[in-house]
């Protein structure tokens, strides 16, 4: 059963018509239209570089009975955040003040070059839904891409700089690179340039809840490539 199939059944368990349902933001945008679809209404908390904005969570939290949290723990999608200890031990807090669930899609979480933090592990699964896949021969396979995924995004990062884009997060590893440029406010036409050089790039606002995102893009590291860095030079696309 993969990733998607999953959340997919916990949301329509879990989910009733009207339920206020809190999601990281920016988010992937298959999940709000999954909470959606079973009649959730998606909340967007910021993500930071260490996790949720627990700020803005608590103004939230004042207003609004939510149900469920949604999220990425390690390598968000698409900002390829982490978490640390100090904030998911503040969300857990929440959870028992403001009696709602964590469900988290650590599917990225195995890639990670070193150790991470999830809700899961300072939890004891007690509100945090979480699936585990381990067996020697995956974790194998999972170091392997771990070292494949910390090169390549050290070396898209340093291409990128290197052409004036920017991170508002710098992962260690994972796929995704969360990234804009200063000179462009608004990515559609430079992404629509680099599509008819057949380079796909998602917009930021296949990502939004209810931010606006058109000057940021997610960019695929692990198919990153020296050959590639050049169409990114703004002005050429």
């Amino acid at each position: 059963m993969g990733a998607t199939q999953a959340l997919d059944l916990v949301a329509r368990q879990l989910l009733s018509p009207g339920d206020r349902v809190l999601v990281d933001e920016p988010c992937n945008g298959n999940l709000v239209r999954l909470i959606r679809l079973c009649g959730g209404e998606p909340v967007g908390v910021p993500r930071r570089q260490d996790g949720p904005d627990l700020e803005l969570l608590d103004d939230i939290l004042s207003r609004h009975r939510v149900r469920a949290f949604f999220c990425n723990s390690t390598f968000h999608n698409p900002t390829g955040a982490g978490l640390t200890p100090r904030a998911a031990f503040g969300m857990l807090k929440r959870t028992e003040a403001h009696d709602f669930l964590i469900i988290e899609d650590d599917v990225y979480g195995d890639f990670h070059p070193g150790g991470r933090q999830t809700f899961a592990e300072l939890d004891g699964l007690e509100r945090v839904v979480h699936t585990i896949l381990a067996d020697g021969t995956y974790l194998r396979h999972a170091r392997a891409i771990q070292r494949r995924l910390a090169t390549q995004q050290q070396l898209t990062q340093k291409a990128l700089r290197n052409l004036g884009w920017r991170f508002e997060v710098a992962p260690a590893g994972g796929m995704f690179l969360w990234a804009g440029h200063p000179d462009l406010p608004d990515l559609s036409g430079f992404i629509a340039g680099l599509e008819e050089k057949g380079i796909l790039l998602l917009p930021g606002e296949a990502f939004a809840v209810t931010a606006d995102y058109r000057a940021m893009t997610r960019i695929n590291a692990a198919h990153f490539s020296p050959t590639l860095a050049g169409a990114f030079r703004v002005g050429e696309a």
